[in-house]
């Protein structure tokens, strides 16, 4: 079965783009973020039966919030893609997919009237999602990114952003990290 969330999230960003030539500054107001780039997956799930696994796969994520002068809050939500193990035990190749919903505060600092730094950090409520019988994990944790970019209006701006993403439960280490290229959208 094919996914089509990556295509509604480019979707929305089209539809949108419009509304955010009526942005106000890119400090204050509400934005709206669609980012795309990889996942890097450092975790250890031996306790889960699965092999020692260092890998990275295309990710995604969308963010809507508010910001006043700078300081403000997001709530959104990441899929960090498959990731491919093998059991211990040998057995079939499989996968499993890490992904959740955000929500913390952010800050965005200008530099000049274009270049800007930001950082975000705040709960990350994960759902761990293996492709064979082996259980489902969710929990809350927390996820930390920084990023920078350049604003080419007051409502339309590029980033690149890293995030770190902790996924821990019952013992097990689920973290990955995400290298993003974000589009952000502003509006009044």
């Amino acid at each position: 079965m094919r996914n089509y969330k990556p295509l509604a999230l480019a979707l929305a960003a089209l539809l949108a783009a419009p509304l955010a030539s009526h942005a106000a500054d890119s400090l204050n107001g509400a934005f709206f973020t669609g980012s795309l780039g990889q996942s890097w997956y450092n975790g250890d799930t031996s306790s889960l039966g699965i092999t020692a696994l260092h890998d990275h796969k295309t990710s995604y994520a969308a963010t809507f919030g508010m910001r006043w002068n700078g300081w403000g809050w997001d709530i959104g939500y990441v899929d960090s893609g498959s990731f491919n193990y093998q059991s211990v035990l040998g057995g079939p190749r499989a996968s499993f997919k890490l992904k959740g919903w955000t929500l913390g505060p952010n800050y965005k600092y200008m530099f000049n009237q274009h270049w800007w730094v930001g950082a975000r950090a705040g709960f990350f409520r994960f759902n761990f999602v293996p492709s064979e019988n082996i259980g489902k994990l969710t929990g809350t944790r927390y996820y930390a990114g920084i990023g920078g970019g350049y604003d080419f209006t007051n409502g339309v701006g590029l980033g690149l952003d890293y995030t770190y993403y902790a996924a821990k439960k019952q013992g097990y280490s689920l973290d990955f990290g995400d290298l993003m290229a974000t589009v952000e959208l502003r509006f009044d």
